[in-house]
């Protein structure tokens, strides 16, 4: 058995994430739709990908902990050697 096969609930979880949409997006169109966001300009560009990183932060640092608490690996090398690591749930 490798790896991955011994870890049928982390492809559940991987596939009810895939299920839904995801908050990034949403959050991206939200930023972008805020007064003063304007990709255009370096300052407002640079606010912006901040704010997108710290929610991807959170997003991941909640996300690896959840996997902890749930038993699955963080991270999966397959036997192809392709990498899966937790990121969102």
């Amino acid at each position: 058995m490798n790896r991955v096969d011994s870890h049928p609930a982390l492809w559940i979880a991987i596939l009810w994430g895939l299920s839904f949409p995801s908050p990034a997006q949403d959050r991206l169109a939200d930023l972008l739709a805020e007064p003063g966001a304007d990709l255009s300009d370096p300052a407002s560009r640079q606010q912006i990908i901040e704010r997108l990183r710290g929610s991807e932060d959170r997003r991941s640092q909640a996300a690896r902990e959840k996997a902890r608490q749930l038993g699955l690996p963080l991270r999966v090398t397959q036997p192809n050697g392709a990498v899966q690591e937790i990121a969102d749930f």
